[in-house]
């Protein structure tokens, strides 16, 4: 039986606070079915939910876990933005997710997974080769294409599960013999998830919640000196009911570009691409702001002080676009892990004693395609002529290599 109930905090949360404990809520408990912060004077000091009544005494001290070690200890660190373009469009997010369901731009399939119409995939494909060209032909890239199952130990090995298991999806498969195959076929109720249980195994591969893990697997144990790789490829992050729109899917695409080297390559490699995006972003005319970051990690040890220390070194950086006049969405991320994941995976450099640096820039392309579209519309006559122009033309890398000579210096 589902019941109501309401809960009032030990500490009251400023929003900077409330606004991390919103992200991980629902991840909280199967359970839960509703819930809402309450606020009193600017402050939010508790917390209304409906939830199955067997799960509530589980929830609330889920609940104070992670207040206690991810939101309390929280400090309002705020910078100033790295960029900001304060162009102004008449923007909505739920009247373009109309508009695109109308026209049968995009369908939704499931949970967190949608397909993109023509002529919304030149678009995509246009802004995707964009960002390819300026990693191949400004940092001298190469282009990589990966499988879409990775091993699981892959994942352990970066330190994943410390620090995003919500986010998890794993593959099963059915034992592999007759009587199952047998007996699954003569199941009236094939997919019930309590039968497939008794039928199935997990494997020891995993949808890959980013590309550059493979990267890192690919040159694990190796010396290596300053190198450049670019990939695109699906990537799954669980996303629970945060899912929305195209803002946050399950099975998504990013276009991933890792440094790999020396600390000052990798660094600046970073610095430079984030200039470019921003300039890209103004050539386009598109509203948003480069701000440093912070990870949304989940059941880690000491959450609050990491995602603290991870704002004052400024190790990540996320560019947000608005969609609209209230909201704006990280459409990319550029991300300093120092020497973190070498030491992971045994990355040696081969100039000089001990680990090489590592660094990457990932950019969602269903977001960036949605933010562009709550910014302009969905007619394409009304798009900056940069894009109107070019999109549906062929060789669009030979298109986007004049824009990027031309514009982005």
């Amino acid at each position: 039986m589902i019941k109501e109930y309401s809960y009032q905090f030990e500490h009251s949360l400023k929003h900077y606070q409330a606004s991390e404990l919103n992200k991980k809520i629902w991840y909280l408990s199967e359970g839960l079915t509703n819930y809402s912060l309450i606020y009193e004077n600017d402050l939010c000091i508790g917390i209304s939910f409906s939830i199955e009544d067997d799960k509530y005494k589980d929830f609330l001290k889920y609940l104070n876990v992670i207040l206690k070690n991810d939101i309390y200890d929280l400090r309002n660190i705020m910078p100033k933005p790295l960029w900001k373009n304060p162009i102004k469009h008449h923007i909505c997010e739920e009247s373009t997710m109309c508009e695109l369901l109308e026209a049968k731009l995009v369908h939704v399939h499931g949970e967190g997974q949608v397909s993109i119409k023509y002529p919304l995939t030149e678009l995509f494909e246009f802004f995707d080769a964009i960002l390819k060209n300026i990693s191949v032909n400004k940092f001298n890239a190469e282009q990589f294409i990966f499988p879409t199952l990775i091993k699981s130990t892959v994942l352990d090995s970066a330190g994943y599960f410390d620090s995003f298991p919500n986010l998890w999806s794993f593959v099963s498969r059915l034992h592999n013999d007759f009587s199952t195959f047998t007996s699954f076929k003569k199941e009236d109720d094939k997919l019930n998830p309590s039968s497939i249980k008794t039928k199935a195994c997990v494997t020891e591969y995993s949808l890959p919640p980013t590309m550059c893990y493979y990267i890192y697997d690919m040159y694990r144990d190796n010396a290596l000196g300053n190198n450049t790789i670019t990939t695109r490829g699906k990537s799954f992050r669980y996303e629970n009911k945060y899912c929305k729109n195209m803002s946050r899917l399950w099975d998504f695409t990013i276009r991933e570009t890792v440094f790999l080297g020396s600390k000052a390559y990798v660094n600046d490699c970073l610095d430079r691409y984030r200039i470019l995006a921003t300039k890209l972003m103004d050539l386009l005319g598109l509203s948003g702001k480069c701000i440093y970051a912070s990870d949304p990690f989940y059941l880690t040890n000491n959450a609050a002080a990491r995602i603290n220390v991870q704002k004052m070194n400024h190790s990540k950086i996320e560019l947000r676009l608005d969609i609209s006049d209230s909201e704006d969405l990280a459409i990319a991320s550029f991300n300093r892990h120092n020497q973190f994941i070498s030491k992971h995976f045994n990355l040696r450099s081969v100039e000089q004693e001990g680990y090489i640096y590592s660094g990457c820039i990932g950019f969602g392309l269903e977001r960036f395609l949605f933010a562009f579209l709550c910014q302009f519309g969905i007619d394409d006559q009304k798009w900056p002529s940069i894009i109107k122009n070019n999109y549906k033309k062929p060789n669009k890398d030979n298109i986007v290599l004049n824009i990027i000579s031309e514009y982005l210096r």
